[in-house]
């Protein structure tokens, strides 16, 4: 007689986890660590933990939608690379902080669009042109700093508003987060949200619906470019200088942030909620590790391990999800 509702619950309670394990499993993590090392509830500590979150999600918020429409863009990176050594060029030749954002950010559109237009006018593979877009980017970001950083002996006012605080949540943190809300509801509640997910499942009948699917994707890798643009230009603040070099490790953060964080609330589907929560596990595990002790090689290969995971659980429930929709 107990049988049936036991399995319920049993069902209820498997998705519970299915949805919610990976911010489980974030909350896990930063008790383990504190428990260790209990410097790591200290002020200054969270402080660096949500300015690395907010940089990473900035950094890939916008791949996010890109990968849940079934293509990819590696050349993120590159977008924050150009903008980061723009703003740092242009600042540190007197023209200041106003030229150096709107430089750096048109910069990424430019990007953007480059890759928009070869991937959806033109049909060409968008791993092969972010690839490419993103290389071009990287070696013009290094042109610019002549192969070497460009250092600033102030930030000035941005330094100033990247540094601001207000108890233990940086001001970014607040603008982050508010984007992301933006994010998610545009996502969840806007029609144009459920179009970016119907093309991994059907793209023909996105387009045989009306949509014009072109135009949405180049103004998603637009959006993606200037994002990660942001994101560099940022970074050139907090840092008080410009380096294309510290971009790199942007690359496999981003990618794992979007891979696990799309088995949070979506389950196999990339999400902002959940590439906020990947996020948090990178910017924990970095932190974490770092007041361990640990070396940069055990950090990278956790990282790597991390990566293989995401890609794994979002293929295996990415493609369950599609037989899903078949079998409806």
């Amino acid at each position: 007689m107990n049988a049936q509702p036991r399995t319920e619950r049993f069902s209820l309670l498997r998705l519970f986890f299915v949805n919610q394990g990976l911010c489980i499993f974030l909350a896990l993590l930063f008790v383990a660590f504190a428990w260790a090392r209990p410097t790591m509830i200290y002020a200054s500590t969270l402080v660096t933990i949500l300015k690395s979150i907010s940089i990473l999600v900035l950094m890939t918020i916008g791949v996010t939608w890109i990968i849940a429409t079934g293509q990819l863009d590696i050349s993120f990176v590159g977008s924050a690379a150009v903008a980061n050594m723009l703003a740092a060029w242009l600042v540190l030749n007197g023209y200041g902080w106003g030229l150096g954002i709107a430089c750096g950010l048109i910069a990424g559109a430019a990007i953007g669009i480059v890759n928009g237009y070869l991937i959806g006018y033109f049909g060409l593979s968008s791993l092969i042109v972010t690839i490419a877009t993103g290389a071009v980017s990287m070696s013009v970001a290094e042109g610019i700093g002549a192969g070497a950083s460009l250092g600033m002996n102030s930030a000035g006012w941005m330094g100033e508003l990247v540094s601001a605080t207000i108890g233990v949540v940086p001001i970014i943190a607040i603008g982050v987060g508010a984007a992301c809300f933006l994010g998610w509801y545009s996502q969840e509640k806007l029609l144009w949200g459920h179009y970016i997910y119907a093309q991994e499942l059907n793209y023909v009948a996105v387009v045989e619906a009306g949509i014009n699917v072109k135009r949405l994707n180049l103004l998603l890798f637009v959006f993606s470019s200037v994002m990660a643009s942001v994101a560099g230009i940022l970074l050139t603040a907090a840092l008080s200088s410009g380096n294309a070099g510290i971009m790199w490790p942007y690359m496999v953060d981003g990618l794992t942030a979007i891979f696990l964080g799309s088995m949070a609330i979506r389950k196999g589907q990339p999400n902002i909620l959940g590439t906020i929560v990947g996020s948090g596990i990178l910017a924990v595990l970095n932190s974490g590790s770092g007041l361990m002790g640990w070396t940069d090689y055990q950090q990278s290969i956790i990282k790597g391990a991390l990566l293989l995971i995401g890609i794994f659980l979002l293929v295996r429930f990415g493609t369950e999800r599609v037989s899903e929709v078949v079998e409806a």
